[in-house]
């Protein structure tokens, strides 16, 4: 039988073989960390020249994975994941998975032979190793301290000469105006002692001159 047969009988058969194995043997469970190498052994007693491997991952469907010489190692028919392996110890009937992936890897793997009658090997899973426990921090965020208030500082600045001929304009006509008003007042007053003057003119009459003593005369001739 070719070897096209022997995986179209693979494909019909392995699913019974798995669950036959699992109802009288468990299978044989290996756990491996991601991304390590790990050997799979299957060997089939009386087996035929040609040992097919099949694996059905967790995830995905029945896949092929190649055809095998049992007498030389020799690869005849090479599956669409057999990149993923290597056949250095294929005549100890192990095959060798390069890197373990986890989502990928993960699942029941087996053969078959085909000789008088069709005979699988033991069935051996692959399963992820425990994840380490994950270690939790605890991340204290500290209050953060309000700012403290600048003092205001005002500052100096020097008075330029914009500023001065403001102020200048500020000042100069209260000064005026200042100097108005008591200008104002003066003429006020001057006015009042002038009309004062003139309503009552007996208070400035000359007082008539007193004659000297000894010389005055009498009323006489």
């Amino acid at each position: 039988m070719d070897s096209k047969s022997v995986f179209m009988f693979g494909i019909l058969l392995f699913g019974t073989a798995v669950l036959s194995a699992g109802a009288s043997a468990a299978p044989f469970i290996v756990k491996v960390n991601d991304k390590s190498p790990v050997d799979i052994t299957c060997k089939i007693q009386g087996s035929g020249p040609t040992v097919v491997w099949f694996r059905v991952p967790d995830k995905s469907n029945l896949e092929y994975i190649a055809s095998l010489s049992s007498v030389n190692p020799v690869v005849k028919k090479e599956g669409p994941v057999f990149h993923f392996f290597s056949t250095e110890k294929i005549s100890a009937h192990i095959l060798v998975l390069k890197a373990f992936n986890r989502s990928a890897d993960a699942g029941l793997y087996s053969c078959l032979s085909q000789n008088r009658d069709m005979m699988f090997g033991g069935v051996t899973r692959l399963q992820p190793a425990e994840d380490p426990p994950t270690t939790v921090k605890t991340t204290i965020t500290k209050k953060p301290e309000p700012p403290t208030p600048n003092p205001c500082t005002c500052p100096t600045q020097p008075v330029s000469v914009g500023q001065m001929q403001c102020s200048v304009l500020i000042l100069a006509p209260l000064a005026g105006v200042c100097g108005l008003l008591l200008l104002t007042l003066l003429c006020t007053v001057l006015y009042c002692n002038s009309v004062r003057t003139r309503r009552c003119p007996h208070h400035y009459k000359r007082k008539p001159r007193m004659p000297a003593p000894g010389k005055q005369t009498s009323g006489y001739i």
